[in-house]
Order: C-alpha cells, then sequence, then structure tokens
C-alpha cells in the first residue's frame, strides 16, 4: 500500500503507538484489530473505499488523517546568494 506508519493508522484508526508496539513485537494484535488487518490485507481496496464512505457519512467518528511530512529541503536551501563584498584584495 505504501503508506507510513503514521498514514496507515490515520485511515484505519488505530493508534500510531499501538501500531508501532505490533511491528516491534512488543505486542499481538486482538480482537477486531486482527480480523481489520486480516481484511485489509487480503483486500486493501475493499477496506478502503468503506474507509472512505464512513469518513463521508461522519467525519467526526475516525481521527483526522495527517498528512506526510516530507524531510526533503526546500528548493533553493543549499545555493549560495551573491558575496557580501567583492573578492580581492582589500584597500585601506
Amino acid at each position: 500500500m505504501r503508506l507510513t506508519q503514521r498514514e496507515f493508522a490515520g485511515w484505519f484508526g488505530f493508534p500510531l503507538a499501538t501500531l508501532k508496539h505490533w511491528e516491534r513485537g512488543n505486542r499481538r494484535p486482538t480482537g477486531t484489530a486482527l480480523v481489520l488487518l486480516s481484511v485489509i490485507h487480503e483486500n486493501p481496496r475493499v477496506v478502503l473505499k468503506a474507509v472512505r464512505k464512513a469518513r463521508l457519512w461522519q467525519p467526526a467518528m475516525l481521527p483526522a488523517i495527517v498528512p506526510h511530512k516530507s524531510f526533503r529541503a526546500p528548493p533553493g536551501l543549499g545555493e549560495r546568494g551573491p558575496p557580501l563584498r567583492p573578492r580581492g584584495p582589500r584597500r585601506r
């Protein structure tokens, strides 16, 4: 699905910390979380479609999806501007 942990947790309503514990192996999913993860694994498109519908019908019921932050440098960050003073020998 190519989602970050934060995006996956936001889309499917899992707390991010819980998802991290599952991936580290500290905890194992049980009950409805295990069922939902199994369905996501088998048919992610259907689950995403259902989540989109649920968000449209009752937007306050699921937590907001936090947009992915880019760690890339903004354009022009490393470029040098014109020198502050002309280069060459100093004049006194």
